[in-house]
């Protein structure tokens, strides 16, 4: 039985996104779980390929799940939907006349930002983890504080998509409930510099671990059989999104199985997927950037002092 591998996952063939109002209207020919004319659609596949030992790729920053960690902008954003889909649409429909049998998505503005930003939260929250001693405390907590804030509507959402798919008698291939949220809640509540709950055993990074468990929990990944590979991975109907192929990714650097790292230029910070052991920065020039400014910082600083102290004399 093979294991290696995996079928190509994509929301749909030639993505097509116009901007309505506070929405985006994506289209996209049905996906045929084949090899798509333009490989790169394949946000799974990317992310497998950039984190293999013995990737040539080199995808870095270019990495699906790093991209959009890193898509700050709306032309970014947008940018992600066009080359991968809506990441949660808020309807999904095929239009067999006006679209020619072509998926359409609406997928909000403003929750496209805020996914965005959980995504962001999470992986900010690993990069403090994988610190381990050396990590910031503050902003894990801060991070647990700010997805809580945002995943408030995925009860919400998760209940609309499980009504919308009730006339063809699916079911969302995630699912975040009520409780699910308030365990969030609760983690963000017991812990941080001021925990609701006096005499609280747990800290921050207990927090925090806690919380991306929850998220992670939410996009539970499936075995299947493909042809003559057996894999595990994210359910292959993600017309409502490609949210559960990020998560997959994000869940594999969590437990180790792939690389994940947040540039060390203070001034960068940029997600990427590193293509060497010990890899810290994103770029060389990030690389160069940060050492000159160390640079200034000490050694630097001496001899000004240096130097104006010979002036004086």
């Amino acid at each position: 039985m093979k294991t290696s591998g995996y079928p190509t996952l994509i929301w749909g063939n030639e993505i097509d996104v116009v901007k309505k109002g506070t929405s985006l209207a994506v289209t996209a020919g049905q996906a045929t779980y084949k090899r798509p004319r333009r490989p790169q659609r394949d946000p799974v596949g990317m992310a497998k390929m950039a984190a293999a030992a013995e990737s040539i790729h080199q995808l870095g920053v270019d990495a699906p799940h790093a991209r959009f960690a890193n898509a700050s902008s709306e032309a970014e954003l947008i940018q992600f939907v066009r080359d991968f889909g809506p990441i949660h649409a808020n309807s999904v429909k095929e239009d067999l006349v006006r679209a020619r049998g072509r998926l359409v998505a609406i997928q909000n503005m403003e929750l496209l930002r805020a996914e965005q930003m959980v995504f962001r939260q999470c992986v900010d929250i690993l990069a403090e983890i994988k610190k381990g001693p050396d990590a910031d405390t503050s902003a894990a907590f801060q991070a647990v504080v700010e997805i809580c804030f945002r995943v408030a509507k995925w009860p919400r959402q998760w209940r609309a998509e499980k009504k919308a798919r009730e006339d063809e008698q699916t079911v969302p291939i995630w699912r975040f409930t009520q409780r699910d949220f308030e365990n969030v809640e609760a983690w963000k509540a017991f812990s941080g510099p001021e925990p609701e709950w006096i005499g609280s055993q747990y800290d921050e990074l207990d927090a925090a671990n806690s919380v991306l468990c929850l998220i992670l929990n939410a996009f539970i990944p499936h075995v299947q059989h493909w042809d003559d590979i057996t894999v595990e991975g994210p359910h292959w109907d993600i017309r409502y999104g490609v949210r559960p192929c990020l998560y997959y990714a994000l869940r594999n650097a969590y437990l180790g199985r792939s690389p994940l790292e947040k540039c060390q230029n203070s001034e960068c910070q940029k997600v990427f997927v590193p293509d060497r052991a010990g890899q810290q920065f994103c770029s060389d020039v990030c690389s160069r950037l940060q050492r000159q400014r160390d640079y200034w910082k000490t050694r630097g600083s001496k001899r000004r002092q240096e130097r104006r102290g010979e002036a004086s004399r």
